[in-house]
């Protein structure tokens, strides 16, 4: 089996067959089904601080989503080509009933999958999810301009740009990088050291910027999801601006938390991102007794 980095002991990697790839996740737990989704410019060890205690009440499942690593790439790099992916290996694995947490690019794909999947989806976690605004660091826009992502993927294929980047990742998408997993750089150096790596996550940032900012506005669509849904974000977020959390004041049963972090609160401060998620995601449950506590210092909560 193809491996960049062992999991840690009681996270297994598995393989199932989706749409004739070979596609690689992350297993851990027992209970009710939680499907995990990462963002661009990374992979599935970016819930690697919190697997073990989701697990600790759900049968996790984080997915290595197509280019990133593990699974090979897709023929196109639109959200909906991805939504039809991971349905595809939501069938593939037998998911029938079961919650979502999606992280920035995986949020958008939760969202459309939940528009697909909404009597099957029991609960629904945003994660400073793309779409809910125009809005963008204009850094990540000149990614939009084939002249500059050729150089951006040159520059990535120079000997020790894989360490640059990540810790760049790092320094950019977090406010606490001392808190990030070792674990974590390991795997994301590794995958940055791969081309294929490096022109997925160039063309899904192309794919969903303009120069002007986000492509896709998925906000008109949040009214048609049903299910109980968090929408998670960090105050100090240089990524996607933290504002656009108001959306969830368009979601029939849904509710927001601000926590002190930057764009990856489940990498930097997972112990608060847990006490956010895992009321949620157990409230109403029989046997749990878990109740909804307050987020990190500057958090806030809206219906």
């Amino acid at each position: 089996m193809s491996t960049y980095t062992p999991p840690p002991h009681g996270i297994h990697e598995r393989q199932t067959q989706t749409e004739g790839r070979t596609t690689v996740y992350l297993e851990a737990g027992t209970g009710p089904d939680l499907l995990l989704l990462h963002g661009d410019a990374s992979g599935s060890f970016d819930w690697i601080a919190v697997i073990p205690q989701l697990a600790a009440t759900h049968h996790v499942i984080a997915l290595d989503m197509p280019g990133f690593g593990r699974t090979p790439p897709l023929d196109e790099h639109t959200p909906a080509r991805y939504t039809a992916f991971v349905e595809a290996f939501v069938t593939a694995i037998g998911l029938k009933d079961y919650s979502v947490i999606g992280h920035s690019f995986g949020g958008m794909i939760a969202i459309h999958l939940a528009l697909i999947e909404e009597n099957h989806i029991n609960r629904l976690v945003l994660v400073a999810p793309g779409g809910l605004g125009r809005s963008a660091n204009p850094v990540q826009t000149l990614a939009a301009y084939p002249v500059l992502r050729r150089a951006a993927f040159a520059a990535s294929m120079l000997p020790g740009a894989a360490l640059i980047n990540t810790i760049t990742c790092a320094l950019g998408a977090t406010s606490r990088p001392w808190n990030i997993p070792p674990l974590w750089y390991v795997d994301q150096v590794k995958r940055a050291e791969s081309p294929q790596y490096i022109s997925t996550t160039l063309a899904v940032v192309a794919n969903a910027l303009t120069p002007f900012g986000q492509r896709y506005d998925l906000r008109p669509k949040l009214p048609h999801l049903p299910m109980p849904s968090l929408v998670v974000w960090g105050i100090l977020d240089f990524v996607v601006p933290a504002w656009q959390a108001a959306s969830a004041s368009l979601l029939p049963q849904g509710s927001r938390r601000l926590m002190a972090t930057g764009h990856c609160p489940q990498l930097e401060a997972a112990d608060e991102f847990l006490k956010v998620v895992r009321p949620f995601l157990n409230s109403g449950r029989q046997g749990t007794d878990e109740q909804e506590e307050p987020a990190a210092s500057g958090a806030g909560k809206t219906k």
